[in-house]
């Protein structure tokens, strides 16, 4: 476990770039474990062979292409936004200002709420309507004893 966690970071330690309290816990891992000394010995030999190869040359005419590139950059970012002209006549749904198109359905799902709104408010202020939907109280006598002398197919209601 803990000769994963230096291997992970042998090459920070191998090159000096390790806080100095993990750079002393390394160190002392390193001096004990016999494999992860093997492994730092092998990052500074690797080290030490890439530092002897010569730095490439940069290619020419590169500082050119760069500040090119980046008055550019710096050109477009501060270019005006062109303004939005829009012909009313060949566009039915015309953008609004902030880019958007008009969408109806926004709308419509308001009034939809607006209207469901108004029957719940409804049906709780005036109650639910005629009042043979309530309950069987007020229902007619009659209606209640038809209903129950009536049998279907032999079963009696």
């Amino acid at each position: 476990m803990i000769c994963s966690l230096v291997k992970n970071l042998m090459d920070l330690y191998v090159t000096g770039r390790l806080a100095e309290f993990e750079a002393r816990w390394m160190k002392t891992h390193v001096e004990s474990c016999g494999r992860c000394a093997a492994e730092a010995a092998a990052w500074e030999t690797l080290f030490e062979g890439l530092r002897v190869f010569p730095a490439a040359p940069e290619p020419a005419g590169l500082k050119a292409v760069l500040k090119a590139a980046v008055s550019a950059a710096v050109r477009a970012e501060n270019a005006p936004a062109p303004e939005l002209v829009v012909d009313r006549r060949s566009d039915p749904e015309p953008e609004l200002s902030d880019g958007c198109r008009r969408d109806p359905a926004p709308s419509l799902v308001f009034a939809f709420g607006f209207a469901v709104f108004f029957v719940s408010v409804s049906m709780s202020v005036f109650g639910p309507g005629v009042s043979s939907q309530t309950s069987g109280e007020s229902s007619p006598a009659g209606v209640s004893q038809i209903v129950s002398s009536t049998s279907v197919s032999g079963v009696r209601l």
